[in-house]
This record gives structure tokens, sequence and C-alpha cells, in this order.
């Protein structure tokens, strides 16, 4: 299809934004080609000189936004006389792309809302778009969303865990980002573990992390073992850790000597099983001691997993 049938054609949302970045490119390449065209064919033109001429030729475009100042000089011939002449064309581009229909659905958890905010509204000036957020309590964030996907409603971005992606590209709800553009580029710039973890079973990416973190990495408060008279001591096991809570209890030094990895949200405990387990049994993907790679459940009485729940207990 011709540049300007593309520029001019009308087409729905949904589809414009898989096609912005693609369609900006075409933009950008068609105007320098269409000024670079417009000069060279304004040199050629005209009588030869029997004067020597330093034509100066401003040409101004105007694309749908603030003008764009070009100077050409043309010099001919020896020393002989000199002239500077403005001339001043307008040109204005074919009409931009028109985005019709509902605005973008963003849902996401809390956290620095404001910031969240701050760049969809830049992405809504960049590109023209208009995006509706949609904000789900954290700690019911999981069931909230599928619930919705199970409703038919439609999201065309979210935030999810990994744990919570996989499923939601298994079931159809989400697709992997391997068809973005400039994905290569993306992944390089990303460090390889990331990239692995937050990959499908079948190696393709499935979304694009905007944070990453160490989970349940165990913190040392010396003051207060200081004050249970256990100055610079550490467990090397988890049972060693609990008996030196309970010490660190009965000497008064803290109420609570433990702080783990558990609070009020689906993922409140989750988080912290995955990382004790993986920790402790060197089985960071967990599939040794949880869900092998087939996705079969390897726990069961007796195994690593009961261990640990018997610990907690």
């Amino acid at each position: 299809m011709p540049e300007d049938e593309v520029l001019k054609k009308k087409i729905s949302r949904r589809k414009a934004i898989s096609r912005l970045a693609a369609a900006a490119a075409v933009v950008g390449v068609g105007v320098v080609a269409g000024v670079g065209g417009y000069f060279a064919g304004a040199s050629a033109a005209g009588p030869a000189q029997t004067v020597t001429e330093t034509k100066t030729v401003t040409e101004t475009k105007t694309v749908g936004g603030p003008g764009a100042t070009v100077t050409v000089t043309e010099t001919a011939g020896a020393t002989t006389v000199t002239k500077t002449e403005t001339v001043t064309h307008t040109v204005t581009a074919p009409a931009e792309t028109t985005v019709t229909g509902p605005p973008l659905q963003f849902v996401h958890w809390h956290y620095r809302d404001d910031i969240v905010h701050s760049y969809v509204e830049k992405f809504e000036e960049y590109y023209g778009e208009k995006v509706e957020e949609i904000l789900l309590a954290n700690e019911n964030y999981g069931p909230l969303i599928e619930a919705k996907f199970q409703a038919g409603d439609k999201i065309d971005m979210c935030y999810g865990n990994f744990f919570m992606v996989t499923r939601f590209i298994a079931m159809g709800w989400c697709r992997d980002v391997e068809s973005l553009p400039q994905i290569i580029q993306i992944k390089a710039e990303m460090y390889p573990s990331i990239v692995e973890a937050y990959s499908t079973a079948d190696g393709k990416l499935a979304g694009l992390p905007y944070f990453w973190s160490a989970r349940s990495v165990p913190v040392v408060n010396d003051v207060i073992l200081e004050k249970a008279g256990m100055a610079g001591e550490r467990p090397a096991t988890w049972d060693e850790l609990w008996d030196m809570s309970r010490q660190i209890k009965a000497a008064g030094a803290a109420e609570y000597p433990v702080m783990p990895h558990w609070f009020n949200a689906f993922y409140g405990i989750q988080w912290d099983f995955e990382a004790e387990l993986g920790n402790v049994y060197d089985d960071p993907d967990l599939t040794k001691t949880f869900v092998s790679k087939d996705f079969e459940p390897v726990f069961d009485v007796g195994t690593e997993v009961a261990e640990l729940l018997k610990t907690w207990q």
C-alpha cells in the first residue's frame, strides 16, 4: 500500500496499537525522503548562470506540528556576484493516522500509583491514545483479574507475577512479548538470568518486568543479637534460626525475633515458601522439590516440602 494511503487510512484502536511503532517509522522515512526529493529537484532546476551567485533558499515545511526550517546554499562559478534570496514554501504532510475505538484498558495493582499514572500520561501524549487505568486490590489481585478475564473483559495490558503470567498465557488470556518491535534489543539489555526466569517453558519472554528483586533474604539486626548475648552469631540452618529466635525472645531483646515474609495477600506466604524451598534445597526453579519441568507434582509427605512446612509449624 502506498505511504499516503497508509497515513490517511483509519484503523481500529486495537490494530493501531500494534502498528504504532511501524507507522512512526514509515512517517519519519517518508518525510525525510520527501524533503530530499524536493530539494534535489530544486537544485537541478533553472538555466545556467553567467555570473557567480550564492543563493540561500529557506524551505519551511509544515507537518502538523511546529514547522521545520531547512536552509540550502547553492554556489556556481568563480567570485563575481553574491546575492542572498529567501524563498519560503509550505508543504503540508498527509493527515496523521486516526485511532478510533475505546480507550486502552490497563489493569494493575497499587504501587506508586503516581509514578505509573505519569507514565500513562506520557504514553497518551506521545501516541495520541487514551488509556483507562483499572486498579485492583493488591491482596486479591490474582482472583480479581482472573474474574475479569473469565467475564470476557478486554484487557490490553496488565500486571502479573511470573507464576500468574504463565497461567494467563496458557489459558489464552494473554500472549508473550516476542512479537514486540526491537524485542531482540530489549532482551539483550536485560540480565540473562531475568530473561530465563521470565520466559515460558518454550523459551518465549512472557512479559517485560518493571522491577525485579530478591525475596526472603535474611537480614540480621546486630543490635538485637548483642542485647540477647549473641553478638556476631549466625544460624547455619533454619532450625538454628528458630532456636535463636526463642532465646532472643526469652532474653527480652525483641518481642518478635523473626519477621518472615508473610502477610495478608494471595502472594504473602507463597513468595516466602518458594524462596525458602529453593534456597534451602539448592533448587532455584523448584523442579526437584515442588513441581517438575513436566508440571508433575514431586512433593508429598516425607519430602522437602513437608519438612519445610513442619519447620513453619
